[in-house]
């Protein structure tokens, strides 16, 4: 394998990281796409067919391998969750 090449291992890069980022982490591309979703529902458009169920699974996704990140994502999701209308107040 070339030095610099992206070493995955079950969906989470394993290569060497700077001191201040866990040693297995979820790839950036990822992470953006999170990101993109969370903020794509928080202005009110509709996301690409995932649910908030699924949004909140790929965070705690992050979570497992960078605590704060995934924290703040969660955090995210669980304002969304609890702003969505519930289903006796609907007409």
């Amino acid at each position: 394998m070339r030095k610099g090449a992206r070493q995955k291992v079950t969906g989470l890069v394993v290569n060497r990281a700077p001191d201040d980022r866990p040693i297995a982490r979820v790839p950036r591309k990822t992470q953006r796409e999170l990101r993109a979703a969370i903020r794509n529902r928080e202005l009110g458009r509709s996301g690409k067919g995932e649910t908030l169920e699924q949004l909140k699974g790929m965070a705690a996704f992050v979570m497992m391998t960078d605590r704060a990140r995934g924290s703040a994502f969660m955090a995210r999701i669980e304002r969304l969750i609890a702003a969505r209308p519930k289903p006796e107040d609907a007409p």
